[in-house]
């Protein structure tokens, strides 16, 4: 081999690559371009032609409608629909494809949890993805819409105030949530819990005794006696002041008195830790009574123990104590976090 042939064939390898470069070139630019990152929508997103400050939103998009970002401008964004349309979104009212595929996953991981017990908004009333204030909202309940209370967490409401002296200590307020389920959309999210109100009766509602009814529950027997036909019995847990790391320190029991024309309270505990969800199980579905039964989980001295109940018609008496299996309260946050659930 001469000294000429190794610089010919290096000659002839860097043409092989230039042209093949030259391919590549013209195949991108012959070819579509690559997509936009997806968003997605959150509830009733408005869609404005421009960005003239009289101009009316011309339609609104549905909670999960996909969208691709052709350019933003500071606040809005203008966006392409799958039908084709464009026009400019607000930019906090769509959600990356990471925060939807983590309020999926949430969904997903409470769909088995049971519900608490029905409420409504107080007023207009945002849903968050997570439960702090600063988390993306993906919908916005109106005045007195309802949904499903699943379960309820304590949080501070902002990390350490800034421009504390370096080593001091500050206090920061704190915030109950409750994880709710919406059947409007079939999604599970996060709202404020002193902007809703238990969805019961109002002659029920009065038996709060001014504690905050964490949840709520009908008694209801399979087989009723004439004592308990005209209204069913009410099951209360309830938190008696603030700040409380346990959902609710209260669990009562009412029942109607035709007699006396009311409710009458037939059982009273106090002084609990107690963690939702609270389980109500109608024992005639498996045919063995017509009584039903109830679950609470409390905290003792550490621990996590499971006490049954039985509400036979007229009184309410405990059948079973004992530890539980169910997960250690507390950090609720962290247990319904993304990466800690497996995927569906």
């Amino acid at each position: 081999m001469t000294a000429r042939q190794p610089v010919t064939a290096a000659r002839a390898w860097l043409a092989a690559v230039a042209a093949g470069l030259l391919v590549l070139e013209a195949c991108w630019m012959d070819g579509p371009e690559e997509p936009a990152d997806l968003y997605y929508a959150r509830h009733e997103a408005e869609v404005f032609p421009d960005l003239k400050p009289e101009t009316p939103a011309e339609r609104l998009l549905r909670f999960d409608a996909k969208v691709r970002i052709v350019r933003e401008h500071r606040t809005f964004a203008l966006v392409a629909t799958e039908d084709g349309h464009e026009g400019w979104v607000a930019r906090s009212h769509l959600l990356d494809a990471d925060t939807r595929d983590s309020l999926e996953r949430l969904t997903w991981a409470t769909s088995t949890l049971p519900g608490q017990g029905a409420a409504r908004a107080w007023d207009t009333l945002n849903v968050h993805t997570e439960p702090y204030r600063w988390a993306p909202t993906f919908f916005q309940l109106d005045k007195d819409e309802g949904f499903m209370v699943l379960d309820r967490t304590l949080v501070d409401r902002l990390p350490e105030t800034e421009g504390a002296r370096p080593g001091s200590t500050v206090a920061t307020d704190v915030d109950y949530w409750y994880l709710v389920r919406l059947r409007q959309i079939g999604q599970t999210g996060w709202l404020l819990e002193n902007m809703a109100y238990a969805d019961i009766p109002l002659d029920v509602a009065v038996l709060a005794d001014g504690r905050a009814i964490v949840a709520h529950f009908q008694l209801r027997r399979r087989d009723p006696g004439p004592v308990d036909r005209a209204k069913p019995a009410w099951l209360f847990a309830q938190s008696s002041r603030m700040g409380q790391e346990h959902d609710f320190d209260v669990l009562r029991v009412f029942r109607w008195d035709a007699r006396l024309g009311r409710y009458r309270l037939i059982r009273n505990e106090t002084g609990l830790k107690g963690y939702l969800p609270v389980s109500v199980l109608d024992q005639a579905q498996d045919g063995s009574s017509a009584e039903v039964s109830f679950r609470v989980l409390t905290d003792r001295g550490g621990m996590l123990w499971q006490r049954s109940y039985v509400y036979d018609g007229s009184r309410v008496f405990p059948v079973a104590d004992g530890p539980s299996q169910f997960p250690v309260p507390g950090g609720i946050g962290l247990r319904y976090a993304k990466d800690a659930v497996p995927g569906p």
